[in-house]
């Protein structure tokens, strides 16, 4: 397999209500999958999150489960980053819903561009402190 042009790196803990949802996001991504990779680093969590994503990855949704025993969101980057085989990166939370096209939008203005980096809203959905009503 060629290595992926998009790297997307997930740090996740006790993120279990939201999993279903965040690869749902992942699945309806526009930019073809052989062109992306998912590495979600799992912090000690203690709800079902660990169950689900090794599941996932099974099922080719995701395709590193990386433990992260710190339980920081910062190792947990760096952990998937260092694991990170594509050329762009982009960093999403558990609790992100991107829209269909983010990524090839993503990978689009850096390519038009020749910018270094480019970003675009993140709006928190679904349960707990800071997140929006869900409106899917």
């Amino acid at each position: 397999m060629n290595a992926p042009r998009v790297s997307v790196v997930i740090p996740l803990r006790d993120a279990g209500p939201h999993v279903e949802e965040l690869l749902a996001a992942l699945d309806a991504q526009t930019l073809p999958r052989a062109e992306r990779e998912h590495l979600v680093a799992l912090a000690p969590s203690s709800d079902d999150a660990r169950r689900q994503l090794e599941a996932a990855r099974r099922a080719g949704r995701i395709d590193a489960l990386i433990d992260n025993p710190t339980g920081l969101a910062a190792t947990g980057l760096n952990l998937a980053i260092a694991r990170a085989g594509g050329e762009i990166v982009v960093r999403l939370d558990a609790r992100t819903r991107p829209e269909p096209n983010y990524l090839a939008a993503a990978a689009s203005a850096l390519d038009r561009t020749g910018a270094a980096a480019v970003g675009g809203a993140m709006i928190l959905r679904g349960r707990g402190p800071g997140a929006a009503p869900s409106r899917r």
